[in-house]
């Protein structure tokens, strides 16, 4: 996905300039799969988290956005995301539910789906999700 994107793969950090603070994913433990990418004038991450450790730990992959506060646009009413802000920066995520099977990692194609619905792709790159690899 990174390749096909045009995102550049930086690892198991999160730039300087994301911070989670003041956030839900502000107990995150762990960070993987950090992909970075400039859409227009808008920075976009998206990474895989656990928050917290052990049975009460959860995983989730977010989509941030470096920009205005409504860079997300009406996104977060298409689902049950959750749109959380630190510094300039705004994610999006599905918070800690308390179910039998609890959500984990968003598949592949569900990260560019979302990236396509809020404009974050150009138009030549929307609908072209294949692999579950990102």
């Amino acid at each position: 996905m990174a390749r096909r994107l045009g995102f550049s793969y930086i690892g198991n950090a999160l730039p300087r300039s994301l911070t989670l603070h003041g956030t839900g994913l502000e107990g995150a433990s762990s960070i993987w799969n950090v992909l970075d990418r400039m859409c227009g004038a808008t920075r976009v991450i998206t990474f895989d988290c656990r928050i917290g450790s052990g049975k009460g730990s959860w995983r989730r992959t977010v989509i941030a956005a470096q920009g205005p506060r409504d860079v997300f646009g009406v996104a977060k009413f298409t689902s049950n995301l959750t749109l959380d802000r630190s510094g300039d920066w705004t994610m999006m995520y599905e918070p800690k539910t308390f179910s039998i099977v609890p959500p984990g990692l968003m598949p592949t194609a569900e990260i560019e789906a979302h990236l396509g619905a809020i404009g974050l792709l150009g138009p030549s790159l929307q609908g072209s999700a294949g692999s579950h690899n990102r």
